[in-house]
């Protein structure tokens, strides 16, 4: 086989419609990923301003008053004119009784008395 002028011609055209193929292969997947980049920029700016707006929301309720007075009495033991503070000492419950000061975890205690926790309650 011979190879003549048209089959060098035949080549270099082939070569030449394949690097305009696979660059335009090449330019449509990064125009993709751009795209997709675009995508989740777009999803993160939405979710930051989502973020923005509840922050707004909470400074604009620490400003108010409201929140200064909760705080004040949270914090400072202050209270409004009128006010009575009642304080409930950790070991009573709201009824009057005492609680049980020394009561054993229920991981601590034997295995039977865990199982008898487990079906009737803890007394």
């Amino acid at each position: 086989m011979r190879v003549t002028t048209r089959h060098i011609v035949l080549l270099i055209i082939i070569v030449i419609f394949g690097m305009i193929f696979f660059s335009y292969v090449g330019s449509l997947y990064r125009q993709y990923q751009r795209e997709e980049y675009k995508a989740d920029l777009a999803e993160e700016i939405k979710k930051l301003d989502e973020d923005k707006s509840k922050l707004e929301k909470l400074l604009e309720y620490v400003r108010t008053d409201e929140y200064r007075e909760l705080k004040a009495k949270e914090n400072l033991g202050q209270k409004v004119a009128g006010e009575t503070v009642v304080v409930i000492p950790p070991t009573m419950d709201l009824s009057g009784s005492k609680q049980a000061e020394n009561k054993v975890p229920i991981s601590e205690r034997p295995i039977l008395e865990q199982w008898l926790v487990y079906f009737f309650g803890d007394k």
